[in-house]
């Protein structure tokens, strides 16, 4: 009986905790007027597939909508110093 309760009660809390969490938006404008420019990110991860890419830095460009958006685009120019991490890889450079 009192697995059946600790179920329920799982299952309870789970539902409870999907149906509230509030989505999340975000808006990009340009605080000196343009629209794109350069970019450099240090320490870049990026995971997804099974994989953990890790850059030390990473160079590339920004751009913005003409009006306020929740689109930013941050197109990579350049990788330095990648490695990649996954399972069915030991380690890549």
């Amino acid at each position: 009986m009192s697995k059946i309760k600790l179920l329920f009660g799982m299952a309870f809390t789970l539902g409870t905790m999907v149906f509230s969490a509030a989505p999340a938006m975000a808006e990009f404008e340009s605080n000196n007027g343009k629209l794109s420019g350069p970019a450099t990110e240090s320490n870049f991860i990026f995971t997804g597939g099974g994989a953990t890419l890790q850059c030390t830095t990473v160079e590339g460009e920004w751009k913005l909508a003409a009006q306020r958006s929740h689109k930013e685009i941050f197109t990579i120019r350049k990788w330095n110093n990648c490695t990649v991490k996954s399972k069915e890889i030991k380690e890549a450079k």
